[in-house]
């Protein structure tokens, strides 16, 4: 029986065309390579982008949220009503039961960081929004 099929190179035996391909396609894969911009920092793209006043909310929302804070203002509030409590009647400067000063003060506080605190929350979650399209993998 006599075969008369197209000859079929032999395993791991390959013809000078398809040697010239392989080597055309490595060659254009390099060059594209090399052509790729570096890849970029998302973050640092994001946080870039953030305004004068974003970058402000955000520094407080960060300094508000620790334990230090948290610290500062417990030992005002002991230290502000034990006075009021403990010390002498004429050296009150905000009459106990009531402590309107110490309340208004506290309030204006609280007033105060409120939107801080929610312009810093909200920036966190613009970072998981931000395109992620805009990142070049080099290694891809």
């Amino acid at each position: 029986m006599v075969d008369n099929s197209p000859s079929v190179p032999q395993h791991g035996a390959i013809g000078q065309q398809e040697i010239r391909t392989l080597e055309q396609q490595l060659a254009a894969r390099r060059t594209a390579r090399h052509q790729r911009s570096a890849p970029r920092n998302v973050n640092q793209q994001f946080e870039a982008s953030f305004s004068r006043l974003d970058r402000i909310a955000l520094l407080i929302t960060t300094r508000v949220g620790t334990f230090g804070f948290f610290l500062v203002i417990f030992c005002w509030t002991v230290l502000w009503l034990g006075w009021n409590v403990v010390t002498p009647r004429p050296l009150h400067f905000d009459h106990a039961p009531a402590f309107v000063l110490w309340l208004f003060i506290s309030n204006m506080i609280q007033l105060m960081l409120l939107p801080l605190i929610m312009v810093g929350q909200n920036l966190p979650h613009l970072a998981r929004t931000y395109p992620a399209s805009i990142c070049t993998c080099a290694g891809k």
